[in-house]
């Protein structure tokens, strides 16, 4: 039963090959084959290209600080709620500022 896994693992890997050098061929050939198309590109077409770049990079920017931002809020969130519950546990005898006292 391994021996046909195996078969057709390397089936699926071949046939994965295949597909890649196919793609590859196709893309090679429109890149020699491509004719100019001597067409205008005007302003507009150039002022929303660079929006569009701005637009991706901010997208990329927020992604990274949202993967960093949030984890290091909980963190300190946690960290919080540790340090607010620690006096509470240890009850009035530590507090030396109650009214009790004076």
């Amino acid at each position: 039963m391994a021996g046909k896994m195996r078969a057709s693992h390397r089936n699926r890997l071949d046939l994965a090959h295949k597909v890649v050098l196919a793609g590859s061929i196709v893309l090679v050939t429109a890149c020699f084959t491509a004719q100019p198309a001597f067409a205008y590109i005007g302003p507009g077409l150039g002022a929303g290209l660079i929006a569009t770049i701005f637009g991706i990079l901010g997208s990329i920017g927020l992604l990274i600080a949202g993967i960093i931002y949030f984890p290091i809020k909980r963190a300190l969130k946690r960290r919080k709620s540790k340090n607010e519950a620690l006096p509470a546990s240890d009850g009035a005898a530590g507090d030396q500022n109650s009214p009790k006292e004076r």
